[in-house]
């Protein structure tokens, strides 16, 4: 066993003051003996790396009998799917938005992964009162019972979230450490571009099909169909205007025939 896999299973068989609260009174008094049976398995079998599972044999069985079809579905997009459209006005606009946005945004599978969960979340505050829907969006990132996603996934979610419902800052600064900054900055801009989304179609999603997102070296673009460009009113230029600004582009309304 390696030293360090020791000091893990030391740390498990005391049971340290900060977990007592976070561990069930019936886990506490079995883990001592269950850290001293995993210690002789593992001085036995000499495994190079230990892997926990966080659920149970029932979920396990469950899982082996579902078909492979669903196995293969992504249980973050899922669960960011079933809980948007159970709580946004619109149905299942956030696959829409998370289209609409993508050409802004070269990210990499697993950034644009958390981009498309963050985009089916984006209306999940609506029935707060305004000033607390960022608050409801943080809640839902880093609280939700989602699975297959770390703590830096949440906290980017949670940045995407909060900026999409207008607050440009994480409510604890601690969140921010788990993160690169320039992780950060990009779920920023997810949010900007959300909200611009969001208050452009009114969740309408003909809006979105007819209008679209493009950029170049200098200009972020938003392309409306000619003849509609009052959809590109005051509140839709501020918002054009700070999604530019944090991508450090000027913003341009282009009318096409």
């Amino acid at each position: 066993m390696k030293p360090s896999q020791a000091a893990e299973l030391k740390r498990l068989a005391d049971i340290p003051g900060e977990w007592v609260k976070a561990v069930a009174a019936a886990r506490q008094a079995t883990a001592p003996v269950a850290a001293m049976l995993l210690q002789h398995v593992t001085d036995e079998l000499d495994p190079s790396e230990l892997i926990v599972s966080a659920f149970g044999l029932r979920e396990g069985l469950l899982y082996s009998a579902l078909r492979p079809t669903t196995r293969r579905k992504d249980p973050l997009i899922e669960a960011a799917r079933d809980a948007g459209g159970g709580e946004h006005r619109f149905g299942q606009h956030g696959d829409l938005l998370h289209r609409w946005i993508a050409p802004l945004f070269d990210d990499r599978p697993g950034l644009e992964r958390l981009r498309l969960a963050a985009c089916l979340l984006a209306d999940v505050a609506w029935q707060a009162a305004p000033m607390f829907r960022a608050d409801r969006g943080v809640e839902m990132a880093l609280h939700g019972d989602w699975t297959a996603v770390d703590a830096p996934g949440r906290v980017i979610m949670a940045q995407a979230l909060t900026s999409n419902f207008g607050r440009d800052g994480l409510p604890d600064m601690r969140l921010q450490q788990l993160v690169k900054p320039e992780y950060l900055q990009r779920a920023h801009c997810w949010g900007l571009a959300m909200r611009l989304g969001q208050r452009l179609s009114g969740g309408v999603a003909s809006v979105l099909e007819r209008t679209s997102l493009s950029r170049n070296s200098e200009t972020l673009q938003l392309n409306v169909p000619h003849a509609e460009e009052s959809l590109a009113g005051d509140a839709v230029k501020r918002r054009l205007q700070r999604l530019a600004e944090s991508l450090n582009m000027k913003p341009g309304v282009s009318a096409e025939l």
